[in-house]
């Protein structure tokens, strides 16, 4: 009766990771770029008489967001697979699908939470300009301020890596990484973009049947274990009579 229970409660707890979770993703509906995450759970009987041990796994999804016009030059959207390199918060390269781009004070090209943007040769870093272009294949151009309409410079190439699933995973500022600290090669043969924005690949309505069910999943654990207590209860009424 006590791995029933132990069983039981386990399971409330997985189920409140998950609620979790999809909460998180929820959250993240019109973040740009966002991956959705879920929390698979693998039961395994570790021995007969310690019952079922449950573990779990977060995942994310790779499916790609909608494709959302914008206009604007430095919104920037990979074309299929892919990653943008990004420099963390402490100086490691990370990856991310968030191209809503900025400029700071002092031209570094950033993302919307703060990361610089990696081109072929480091971060990226913008003089005065009056107007910014981003290629197909990631190359920046911009025409400097007060220069001819013609007078373009090039700052560099995007740094565009396209490595495969399970080899990267999120981490929880929401950038992926290697599992291994050694940045991945460029791939050239990657192609963006701009003027357009990709949007979380969260599915709403996914995420609140995923809810219902789990709501429905979490009484059920609440029954069990009430009903172990009451069984319990009456056994040791049993005992004392």
């Amino acid at each position: 009766m006590n791995s029933v229970l132990s069983t039981a409660l386990e399971g409330t707890v997985r189920i409140m990771q998950k609620q979790q979770v999809h909460a998180n993703n929820l959250a993240n509906l019109s973040t740009s770029g966002f991956r959705a995450d879920y929390l698979s759970t693998m039961e395994a009987a570790e021995n007969a008489a310690a019952g079922e041990k449950i573990d779990s796994q977060q995942w994310s999804s790779f499916e790609s967001g909608p494709m959302m016009q914008t206009g604007r030059s430095l919104d920037v959207a990979i074309n299929g697979e892919g990653w943008f390199a990004v420099l963390d918060d402490k100086g490691k390269e990370a990856y991310t699908r968030a191209g809503s781009f900025m400029v700071d004070q002092a031209g570094m090209l950033k993302t919307r939470d703060g990361h610089a943007v990696l081109s072929d040769a480091g971060p990226v870093v913008l003089p005065p300009f009056e107007r910014v272009e981003v290629g197909s294949d990631g190359r920046i151009t911009v025409k400097p301020q007060g220069a001819r309409e013609n007078a373009l410079a090039e700052i560099g190439v995007l740094k565009l890596v396209n490595p495969a699933a399970a080899d990267i995973s999120k981490s929880q500022d929401g950038l992926f990484r290697r599992d291994v600290p050694d940045p991945l090669p460029a791939d050239p043969a990657i192609r963006v973009s701009s003027g357009i924005l990709e949007g979380s690949n969260v599915n709403a309505v996914k995420e609140m049947v995923s809810f219902i069910e789990l709501g429905r999943q979490y009484e059920m654990q609440l029954k069990t274990m009430k009903s172990m207590e009451n069984i319990g209860a009456s056994g040791d009424k049993l005992l004392r009579a």
